[in-house]
């Protein structure tokens, strides 16, 4: 009972940030905080009778986190979008650009061909069954090279979007290529979907209606309404999948409805954090939960593997020590408090979020919010979204990501810089 008093105080103090937020017009910061609002929202009603009220520490730990992560999207003011659409001079114009935008648009097209074939089985076949059967037997329609290709190029979804969102604030209009990027970005929902999967369509959903929310002062009221009557349209396909496989996956011997299997989904982190500070002290990951992909780049990637395969199974075995299922949600503090211990894992996310904030001053224009400003934006965002479950940036694809962004904010930042040292602008 305690704990849901704890977590009934966490979530008005995040309602009332939200509408100050909304009176300051940090329309992005609002959506992100209403986020975080939604899912402490789960856990006061998941954990109304929980035993774990007593827990107060992990708990305490948890929403320090919470806030650190949360704090530079509320100080941080991304300003109306500073586009010179028309100017050939500005370095980060349509025109300036096009290769960038024919390269995003051929790879996004073919992760989106690639995955597209397997839909008629996943959604065709017993979802729950195929599930279990791929993480028995290791098969996730890897498909040799192209598939490996097709999982790589899905990196580049979160790209996709934002210059989609780009493109349409630049040229006022829907166009082929457009619409080419639109669908390059659904081949991460997709490719999620093929293994039988729901997070892809969460976090493109969430994605596209952040980036509308970045770009909307940007754009004209027609357009505004096209993207939402489209943006509902793909948004209720894919949310469609999402309650589908929710069903599907979670019907049978634990009979959870809908709405229980969702309220668990999103707020199950408080409670699953209590058992991962007590069990971090069993288990010393050093690294090799989070960061196997990079370590890979240092020691191999066939070692980094075995160490990241090790260190899956001894956090596994710590749980199935204590009778308890190990593959829960627990935020992104999870891997880092077995790779770092509880305090450790504090000390990190205080250095990510001083980088973030740093970063987005140094890409700061004085006219108002650039491009490499954006991108830098939606990667932390979605750090954001994947922590309110977990840290899964560890995969390979999605360590590609991280890398894609970063050396996307890199070019763009620095085009913008030589234009404004150039032309004292």
């Amino acid at each position: 009972m305690l704990l849901s008093v704890f977590t009934s105080l966490i979530f008005i103090v995040l309602v009332i940030l939200c509408v100050v937020l909304q009176r300051l017009r940090k329309f992005p910061a609002v959506f992100i905080v209403g986020f975080y609002s939604s899912s402490f929202l789960c856990s006061i009603v998941l954990y109304s009778n929980s035993e774990l009220a007593t827990d107060w520490v992990p708990s305490v730990l948890l929403c320090v986190s919470i806030s650190i992560v949360l704090f530079p999207v509320v100080i941080i003011s991304l300003k109306r979008y500073y586009s010179l659409a028309r100017s050939s001079a500005w370095p980060n114009s349509v025109d300036s650009l096009k290769y960038l935008y024919y390269m995003l648009s051929v790879i996004g097209l073919y992760s989106f061909i690639y995955y597209v074939k397997f839909m008629p089985r996943v959604f065709t076949s017993n979802i729950g069954n195929e599930r279990r059967n791929m993480v028995n037997t290791g098969e996730f329609l890897m498909g040799g090279y192209s598939g490996k290709l097709g999982s790589i190029s899905c990196a580049f979804y979160l790209l996709c979007i934002v210059f989609f969102y780009h493109r349409l604030v630049s040229i006022r209009r829907i166009d082929f290529l457009c619409v080419c990027l639109l669908l390059g970005s659904l081949g991460e929902v997709l490719h999620v979907f093929s293994m039988f999967g729901r997070d892809g369509a969460l976090f493109w959903i969430l994605s596209m209606i952040l980036n509308y929310y970045i770009f909307k002062d940007s754009l004209g009221a027609k357009l505004r309404r096209i993207i939402r009557i489209a943006g509902a349209t793909v948004c209720g396909i894919a949310l469609f999948g999402f309650i589908l496989i929710t069903v599907s996956r979670f019907q049978g011997g634990r009979h959870m409805t809908v709405i229980e299997s969702i309220v668990s989904y999103q707020g199950q982190h408080i409670g699953n954090y209590s058992d991962v500070y007590h069990y971090s002290d069993l288990v010393d990951t050093e690294g090799d939960l989070s960061f196997s992909f990079f370590k890979g780049l240092l020691i191999g990637p066939n070692n980094a593997e075995i160490k990241h395969q090790e260190a899956k199974q001894s956090v596994l075995q710590v749980y199935e020590n204590d009778s308890k299922h190990g593959g829960v949600f627990a935020t992104y503090m999870r891997e880092w408090t077995f790779d770092f211990g509880p305090y450790g894992a504090i000390l990190f996310v205080i250095l990510i979020s001083s980088i973030f904030y740093i970063a987005m001053k140094l890409s700061r224009i004085k006219h108002g919010c650039s491009l490499s400003s954006v991108v830098l934006y939606n990667l932390y965002a979605l750090f954001l979204f994947h922590g309110v479950y977990y840290y899964k940036m560890k995969y390979e694809y999605l360590s590609f990501t991280i890398i894609l962004m970063i050396s996307t904010w890199f070019f763009l930042m620095y085009r913008e810089k030589q234009f404004v040292l150039k032309y004292k602008f």
